[in-house]
């Protein structure tokens, strides 16, 4: 009976261990979505209020900065969408790839949700900044 329960807990063990270093933890943009290293061309961020409309801009400086964001924010899987608001960017390269990211979640290649980790980092907010011209 002890050979059952030891040999019992050692599977549980390595199932634990096996599901824990399997996708269960932090993520950057790049594990998770094709991102492309070149800066792009222009930017349109869109706002989760319809009313508000969006904002274009091709300021390398603001492009930049709101890449930056995405490059350096920790990713975590999960099952319920972000909280709170949700503004898009479209990025447009030179080749003429548009890729559409939201301020709090990504849909990754695998076709599960991540959301930031930490929405602390002022993406959101720099997002309607621009939009609103401030």
């Amino acid at each position: 009976m002890k050979r059952i329960l030891a040999f019992s807990l050692i599977l549980l063990t390595a199932a634990l261990l096996i599901s824990g270093c399997t996708g269960g933890g932090e993520k950057r943009i790049g594990e998770i979505i094709d991102f492309p290293d070149e800066l792009p061309l222009s930017l349109t961020a869109y706002s989760d209020d319809p009313s508000i409309g969006s904002k274009e801009t091709s300021d390398a400086e603001t492009i930049k900065k709101i890449v930056e964001m995405y490059k350096n924010r920790s990713y975590v899987r999960t099952d319920t969408p972000a909280p709170g608001g949700n503004s898009v960017v479209e990025l447009t390269y030179s080749d003429g790839t548009k890729l559409r990211l939201t301020a709090n979640a990504i849909t990754g290649r695998d076709g599960k949700t991540y959301a930031a980790k930490s929405l602390t980092d002022g993406l959101g907010a720099l997002i309607e900044e621009l939009i609103k011209g401030n």
